[in-house]
């Protein structure tokens, strides 16, 4: 019968493979805010467009001046897609290939009764699918929770200030 005792690790100890890719993530949340205020602006100016074009000849900004405003913030917002979207992807794989690393080196050191006690299988788990499952979970789950914080809370002020 098996005697593993099963070992979970803290958020401390996973912070720690986090750590050497601080200086980007920190760049990537950046980046992912500067895309949620760009979506915020996005509707506003779709709404002066249409005042605009509905006041007609009355208007005191012409239609195509908004016209060519929301052309250039979708721009910018699409050029800053592509780039926070390389560093996440770029950022992912790094992460997992340092991880990877680390535990193919940790299994290594490891003594031959640990790989004779457990299956391939399970190890080969830990140094492929577990790696990955924790990298995805920083660079696609955790970078991503601020910013669409702050795109639902800006959404809720924006149609209290515009309908009260």
């Amino acid at each position: 019968m098996d005697q593993r005792k099963s070992q979970h690790i803290g958020f401390g100890e996973v912070l720690a493979y986090i750590t050497p890719h601080r200086n980007i993530l920190v760049s990537i949340v950046i980046l992912l805010l500067l895309g949620s205020l760009l979506s915020l602006a996005g509707p506003w100016l779709a709404g002066k467009l249409t005042a605009s074009l509905l006041a007609g000849s009355a208007a005191t900004t012409p239609p195509l001046q908004f016209l060519f405003l929301w052309f250039g913030l979708m721009s910018v917002r699409a050029v800053l897609d592509f780039f926070t979207q390389y560093h996440i992807g770029y950022t992912g794989e790094r992460m997992t290939t340092d991880l990877r690393n680390r535990l193919y080196a940790h299994m290594q050191a490891l003594p031959l009764d640990y790989h004779h006690l457990n299956r391939r299988g399970d190890t080969l788990s830990i140094l492929y699918a577990d790696a990955h499952v924790i990298s995805a979970f920083v660079t696609d789950t955790l970078v991503h929770l601020l910013p669409a914080l702050l795109t639902f809370f800006g959404a809720g002020l924006a149609l209290g200030w515009m309908n009260p």
